[in-house]
């Protein structure tokens, strides 16, 4: 096999220019792209780039010896990376002699700095795969303070055999040795780790040749890049939040260990992966723990999901190997409204509206039997589609809980169907019919709801094209959804019609945020049941408007986990999972003891046989006094054991939820008795201690509750509370 000395990032040329000529600092940053075009390229190279290393490491080290005063700043901050400074711990002496400048000096701290590993791609391969291949080689030589050196495979013809290989994507696979059989029915997301010998090992998803026309997704496959996960996650790679991953460290001297190298051969089952947690919004985050619906991709803006835009996608979107995207306009959730708008269309057009009470009714859900709406409705829905040609969902779904039409056409639809979703089936199907023949050739399918009202199933069969989305809004999320008898058998009857299902799960407390919410403990059985119950989808609905809510890290990293491998067939148990994210975020004693706290509410919610619904006040049952005030305790006193910052800050947000609860029944709690176990003993010294935590975990919002004219639950709201509870915070308080 030939390889090229023009590395990733990494040629002669540039790594002496950046010596030479310290204040051209293009020559530390661009990377440049083997594709054609040149958009995708300008923002790769302007983006955060893991492979920067690759080309200033060299540089840094001389810095950091002593060698160079001459280079750059930002081979100056490189000096600090970890990575150089294993090196430079072990290889000073010999660093040190070089002569400064000269293209030996580079060349010599490169090849003492590599292992006898290479990482290889081919350059005709999509941008994901080729930034996964790049992130490979820099988690490698920081988890082994050594360069793990990252090629572009020119040829088939092997002169390197000494040298251990792993080829990332199909086509370097193949080159290596991987018989092409093998990439078979591995579809858009599956995952191949496949051991040719001793020497070379494939990290693989499936060959875009088996796809020639438009793929399931918006951009294309993304197996490649997620073999390049699993097999870091083998290794000891874990990414908990945002911040937050886990690092092994590694022997430079040693093979990986053989227990990375086992073959694996993995399909997710869901084809839609995605959770709304504002924490966990993050593309690099959600990527390497292998989501792939609208909130998983690059952010539009701070507070928009990457939604296909109107004309173009999200200039990163091809960086992380797209997703399945939905259109931006009309939205996600709740679109009928959207799409036919009761301010501009009720005055002219009243029968499109239901008859309630009647009265047409600006407010209700629309008429299903009206033939006019259907088409107006159409209209706009091919509207949608040619505004985003990429996106791969369109979403046609009720408002939320508007009352339905009571006209004798729609009555006589719901007596028929035996349930009123029979009037929304036959509605979106006749959608979808004409969306077919609009757009033959794209893969366009719209979703619709099974929420609240229709969430029975009805005799009509949802078109192919269609997907159901099963919502469990009015389940108790104390227990498994298995065990609740009514949701069970809708979920059976949806599958016995044929549709294409995907669920709508809720993990927060949407009257109060940052209340405790114990659902921990069923997280992943709940996605492990959909699964083998014939679920193709799942989208996790957290707190999705303000960061800093109880557990959402947590939740994200368990939810993603469980979405991706729900068996632990591809990586191992989940009850591993929890344990896991403890350890690292907090540290392994702090760590129990925020667990402890989690716990604490989880069995109280246990004994009191609590049901959990997502408007829970916060003087619900389980949040009896001696808990709540026992709960705060134990983070406070996890917050004053955190032994570095990160640490301390990630015992902060959580202690969020204990405060928020004592400040909204703070006289009550100080009429329990007992010793009072905080360390605030009145409200206002608590309320500016919150204030401070609040701050500092960018929160915006306490519920989901909000008057647009007027105030939301926010900040000072909470402030009012404590000297003259009003009429909403009676609402927080007693729930909706």
């Amino acid at each position: 096999m030939e390889i090229s000395g023009e590395s990733f990032g990494s040629s002669r040329a540039h790594l002496i220019a950046a010596v030479r000529n310290a204040e051209n600092a293009a020559a530390l940053s661009p990377l440049q792209l083997a594709s054609s075009d040149e958009e995708v390229t300008r923002q790769y190279n302007e983006s955060i780039n893991p492979s920067e290393r690759q080309l200033a490491l060299p540089i840094a080290i001389l810095l950091a010896c002593g060698v160079s005063d001459t280079v750059s700043d930002a081979a100056a901050k490189l000096a600090e990376d970890p990575v150089v400074r294993r090196f430079v711990s072990r290889h000073r002496e010999s660093v040190v002699h070089l002569q400064d400048g000269t293209e030996g000096s580079v060349e010599q701290i490169r090849f003492a700095m590599l292992r006898s590993i290479l990482v290889v791609y081919d350059e005709k391969e999509p941008p994901a795969t080729i930034r996964a291949a790049a992130e490979l080689s820099s988690f490698l030589s920081s988890a082994c303070g050594a360069f793990i050196d990252l090629r572009v495979l020119k040829t088939a013809h092997c002169s390197d055999a000494t040298a251990q290989q792993i080829a990332v994507g199909p086509r370097a696979s193949v080159s290596l040795g991987l018989d092409p059989a093998a990439l078979a029915s591995l579809g858009c997301e599956g995952v191949l780790i496949a051991p040719i010998s001793n020497s070379v090992l494939c990290l693989t998803g499936a060959h875009v040749s088996a796809y020639p026309a438009a793929t399931p997704t918006a951009d294309g496959l993304r197996g490649s890049t997620y073999a390049v996960y699993v097999f870091l996650e083998r290794l000891g790679f874990a990414w908990l939040t945002p911040s937050v991953e886990l690092a092994p460290t590694l022997d430079p001297d040693a093979p990986l260990p053989q227990s990375c190298r086992v073959k694996l051969r993995f399909v997710p089952p869901l084809l839609s992966r995605d959770i709304a947690v504002a924490d966990c919004f993050n593309a690099d985050w959600a990527r390497r723990n292998r989501l792939n619906g609208p909130c998983s991709g690059p952010r539009v803006s701070a507070n928009e999901a990457a939604y296909d835009t109107f004309t173009v996608p999200h200039a990163d979107e091809q960086l992380y190997g797209g997703h399945l995207g939905y259109s931006r306009w009309p939205g996600f959730e709740h679109t009928l409204p959207v799409l036919v708008s009761a301010a501009t269309q009720f005055e002219t057009h009243p029968q499109w509206f239901g008859l309630i009470d009647g009265h047409r009714d600006a407010g209700a859900q629309l008429c299903f039997s009206n033939v006019d709406v259907l088409a107006y409705v159409t209209q706009r829905v091919v509207m949608a589609a040619e505004l985003a040609p990429r996106a791969t969902v369109i979403s046609v779904t009720q408002g939320d809980g508007n009352p339905f039409c009571t006209c004798s056409k729609c009555s006589a639809i719901y007596k028929a169907e035996g349930a009123i979703s029979g009037a929304v089936i036959r509605f979106v199907n006749a959608v979808a019919t004409a969306i077919a023949a609009q757009f033959p050739t794209r893969d366009l399918q719209l979703d619709t709801f099974a929420y609240q009202k229709t969430r029975q199933p009805c005799k009509t069969r949802p078109l192919p094209s269609l997907i159901i989305r099963l919502c469990a809004i009015e389940c108790n999320f104390r227990l498994p959804l298995s065990t609740d008898v009514k949701f069970a058998a809708d979920l059976a009857g949806w599958k016995a019609l044929g549709a294409c299902l995907w669920t709508y799960t809720y993990h927060c407390d949407f009257a109060n945020y940052l209340q405790p919410f114990p659902d921990l403990q069923t997280t992943a059985d709940n996605i492990a049941w959909l699964v083998k119950s014939g679920v193709q989808g799942c989208f996790c609905e957290g707190c999705y408007q303000t960061q800093g809510s109880y557990a959402a890290e947590l939740k994200g990293y368990l939810l993603s986990r469980a979405l991706w491998d729900p068996a632990g067939e591809c990586s191992g148990s989940r009850a591993l999972d929890r344990d896991r994210f403890m350890a690292g975020v907090y540290g392994v004693k702090v760590g129990r003891m925020v667990n402890d706290a989690f716990q604490l509410v989880e069995k109280s919610a246990e004994r009191v046989r609590f049901f959990l619904d997502i408007n829970a006040p916060v003087t619900a049952a389980y949040l009896d006094p001696a808990t709540v005030l026992d709960f705060t305790a134990k983070l406070e006193a996890a917050e004053a054991a955190a032994q570095t910052a990160a640490q301390r800050a990630a015992a902060e947000r959580c202690l969020l939820s204990g405060y928020y609860v004592c400040l909204l029944r703070f006289d009550e709690l100080k009429a329990h008795g007992g010793a009072w176990p905080l360390k605030e003993s009145t409200a206002l010294p608590m309320f500016g201690r919150f204030a401070q935590l609040w701050t500092a975990a960018d929160a915006t919002h306490l519920s989901e509750n909000t008057d647009k004219e007027t105030r939301s639950h926010d900040l000072a709201w909470l402030r009012r509370q404590i000297d003259a509870p009003d009429e909403d915070g009676w609402v927080c308080v007693q729930g909706r």
